[in-house]
């Protein structure tokens, strides 16, 4: 089971960055970012445990994302913002595209005053296309603790959570062909694509051998059940009291 990071998280994550790569348009900004707060909350700040089983459900999870932003254009025309949203998870294709775009997670978070000193000592300005986020915002605080969880992974676990992001995205696979792009039975993975037939395969069975068994365990992470029994835990510290009788009643009734 994984740590904290999950497919779910990822597929926030990229929302995260869709904001910041400025092609959310003025008029969607509003519900836009209400949908990410609503994600964070579901995926940090544990409300109720239906709605923690929805998050780490993945088909809920890619439905809710469909149904958030496909009734909202992007800045590039003819484009829906659930289009982009596809084209930068469909991006992530290897275990090392999923390195990279963990590693590109620090261009999101505004400068410290140190790096803001060094640019501005070196003649650099600031990108004025991209939005930066606070580090003490919630958008901010999620994503510098992803950037940090994914650090702290060892290979095994990398792997776990890249074999269940590749589930989620193929639950995708349908809609994406619809719009005009092609899926292979290997396109989930570039690499295969370099190998002939027989290359490919061998490794397609080294490598993904455990697929549905490690994609199904890593929907839930530990941070992800730990909340979920505090949430159970004070729901039961919420009841009140029973006194004399009932008290005893309720323990014959248990017992």
């Amino acid at each position: 089971m994984a740590r904290y990071l999950t497919p779910t998280k990822v597929s926030v994550l990229v929302l995260c960055t869709l904001y910041c790569s400025s092609v959310v348009p003025t008029s969607s900004t509003v519900p836009f970012l209400s949908f990410i707060v609503s994600s964070l909350q579901i995926t940090t700040q544990l409300k109720d445990s239906s709605s923690s089983l929805a998050a780490a459900d993945p088909e809920e999870s890619v439905r809710r994302i469909a149904l958030a932003l496909d009734k909202h254009a992007s800045s590039i025309p003819g484009r829906t913002l659930y289009d982009l949203f596809l084209t930068k998870i469909w991006a992530i294709d290897s275990l090392h595209a999923l390195h990279e775009f963990f590693a590109g997670l620090e261009s999101l978070l505004a400068k410290t005053p140190a790096e803001a000193r060094r640019d501005a000592e070196g003649g650099v300005g600031p990108a004025q296309s991209e939005i930066r986020l606070s580090r003490t915002s919630p958008m901010g605080v999620f994503v510098r603790r992803c950037q940090l969880e994914f650090t702290r992974l060892q290979f095994h676990d990398t792997m776990r959570l890249w074999t269940a992001l590749l589930h989620d995205k193929q639950l995708t696979a349908v809609t994406w062909r619809q719009r005009g792009h092609t899926v292979g039975a290997a396109s989930f993975d570039s690499n295969l694509g370099d190998f002939d037939a027989e290359q490919a395969a061998n490794l397609l069975e080294t490598t993904y051998a455990d697929f549905a068994g490690v994609q199904e365990e890593s929907h839930h992470s530990v941070d992800d059940v730990e909340r979920l029994l505090q949430f159970q835990v004070e729901k039961l510290q919420s009841i009140p009291s029973l006194h004399g009788a009932d008290r005893v009643l309720t323990r014959c009734r248990i017992w």
